[in-house]
């Protein structure tokens, strides 16, 4: 993933704690003041997720992806966590040298961020699934393409869109949002690198899975 990132630099940390060990280990101010001023419930929604990319202060910042400890004990799941993660840090090193000459901590300040920060998850989760499929369930597990086919269709696809309607009926508040792109980024994988049939999402759910692919680079390992 990093073939043509040189001035990327990535160590990825398995820790207990992402939170406490997030607050240690960041440089970037602006990043790390939002970081110390989350609620005890923000605090313990931290822990509880699989990583975190932690934003760098600037371009020559060694880049940091912290990933839960419990994902060991997980299966496979830390490969697709840290593929997400880098992917994370690929997208955000380009954004901070495109519009603010290397310096991670302006880009909260441009007036698109917060849609950077919802489109970077949806690619993201992308690339973070589509390793999966590619390197857990295929190389891993040994499943073959027919046999991965048939569990994605059968048995994840009906759940997942049982997910989204549910979803769809809340307020679109900023985490709602993020479940819904990750869960479409998964049906566009399947869609894109296995030619599985999605027309069972409803119209309003393609149109959005289509146009996020517009602006998708596809940034495949």
């Amino acid at each position: 993933m990093l073939k043509g990132h040189p001035d990327i630099r990535i160590t990825v940390r398995f820790l207990d704690k992402l939170y406490q060990d997030a607050v240690t280990i960041c440089e970037n101010e602006v990043y790390k003041d939002f970081l110390q001023n989350q609620s005890s419930k923000g605090i313990e929604a931290c822990n509880k997720l699989n990583g975190l990319y932690l934003i760098p202060k600037d371009i020559h910042s060694q880049q940091f992806i912290l990933v839960s400890s419990r994902q060991l004990k997980d299966g496979y799941s830390y490969i697709s966590t840290v593929a997400h993660e880098t992917k994370h840090a690929i997208d955000h090193t380009a954004f901070a040298k495109k519009y603010y000459n290397g310096r991670f901590e302006d880009i909260g300040k441009h007036e698109y961020s917060p849609l950077f920060e919802a489109w970077g998850e949806y690619v993201a989760h992308k690339i973070g699934h589509s390793v999966f499929i590619s390197c857990a369930m295929n190389i891993i597990l040994g499943m073959s393409e027919d046999e991965i086919k048939d569990e994605l269709s059968n048995n994840q696809m009906p759940i997942r869109i049982s997910t989204l309607q549910e979803l769809m009926k809340q307020d679109s508040t900023k985490e709602n949002v993020k479940e819904i792109l990750s869960t479409l980024a998964k049906f566009a994988i399947w869609e894109s690198d296995l030619g599985i049939d999605i027309s069972d999402l409803s119209d309003i759910l393609l149109t959005t899975l289509r146009n996020l692919n517009r602006y998708d680079d596809s940034a495949r390992p």
